[in-house]
């Protein structure tokens, strides 16, 4: 397996997800953890029969986010961006999961899709790699639906692949995207990071800060 996930919805209930080398396609269990540390496994599900890419364990390929009500999924398939989101139905040992249809972006090269979710404005934030630049997509659920929003830049500035990351700071109400840059000489594979201000509502835009240097090389 390869790009394990672990989410969980806070009451005990978590949901582990893993990309097959058997097949290419993600799985997700159901997992209920008792009060005394039992742990209870359901049958694995696919949020899609696509084949989904994963460029080793470097590269997360997918990702997954707990938004009050259900659980949102993003992948990358052949260059695309791709979403679900499913509820979840019966008892520990027995869950099931609901999937909805597949939301997409069509994009040239999507590498590293992570999520958040802004519970300010309920609103789940997607970052990506596409062709080199930061990327975001802000998303709604409303039961197994996801409806995404404009598609818009973080930052111009050429990144690598992997090692970038999202999450939302409910003290200071802002998302903070952390990426690695692709340069040369001192400044390659410098960490970065942005600092967004989500707007919900109608909008579904954030204002991103500069890029900034966290002073540290991953040599």
């Amino acid at each position: 397996t390869q790009t394990q996930l672990l989410e969980t919805n806070g009451s005990g209930l978590f949901m582990v997800g893993a990309r097959s080398n058997a097949n290419g396609h993600t799985y997700i269990w159901p997992v209920q953890v008792a009060s005394d540390g039992t742990i209870t496994k359901s049958n694995g599900q696919q949020p899609s029969s696509d084949y989904i890419d994963c460029d080793g364990l470097n590269n997360t390929s997918c990702d997954i986010v707990w938004t009050g009500s259900q659980f949102v999924i993003a992948w990358q398939q052949s260059g695309a961006l791709k979403f679900n989101a499913f509820t979840v139905f019966g008892s520990a040992g027995s869950h099931t999961l609901s999937f909805g249809s597949v939301t997409s972006i069509s994009a040239s090269g999507v590498l590293n899709p992570r999520l958040t979710r802004d519970p300010d404005t309920s609103r789940v934030i997607c970052t990506y790699r596409d062709g080199g630049a930061n990327k975001y997509v802000m998303l709604s659920a409303s039961g197994n639906t996801v409806t995404k929003y404009t598609e818009a830049s973080i930052s111009s500035t050429s990144r690598y692949d992997e090692y970038g990351d999202v999450v939302y700071d409910e003290h200071q109400n802002r998302v903070i995207h952390m990426w690695m840059k692709d340069g040369s000489g001192d400044q390659d594979r410098r960490i970065y990071l942005n600092a967004g201000t989500v707007t919900g509502g109608s909008t579904n835009t954030i204002s991103w800060s500069s890029d900034s240097d966290a002073g540290y090389r991953a040599a």
